[in-house]
């Protein structure tokens, strides 16, 4: 995998939390407690495309529901429930 490929895999604070509709801070707090997987580099906070695929999948098994559809998006009652501690 080149690096560009590699980039193009991360999803950043900003990233995550516009998919989310939560602050950077929230994400930032997930990602430090543990309850986000991801990776840190400096100060800056990343998550592979793959593994956060995973995760939401994982979430979605883990509150009952089906598998996850591409076209389906998470609400915010159900990314506060997956981010709760």
């Amino acid at each position: 995998m080149a690096i560009s490929d590699a980039a193009v895999d991360l999803l950043d604070v900003p990233q995550l939390a516009a998919l989310f509709h939560v602050t950077r801070g929230a994400i930032r707090k997930a990602l430090r407690e543990g309850r986000l997987p991801g990776l840190r580099h400096g100060r800056r906070w990343f998550v592979r495309r793959s593994t956060f695929d995973r995760w939401l999948e994982d979430q979605e098994h883990a509150a009952g529901g089906g598998s996850v559809r591409p076209a389906v998006r998470a609400t915010s009652d159900d990314v506060a429930r997956a981010l709760a501690p």
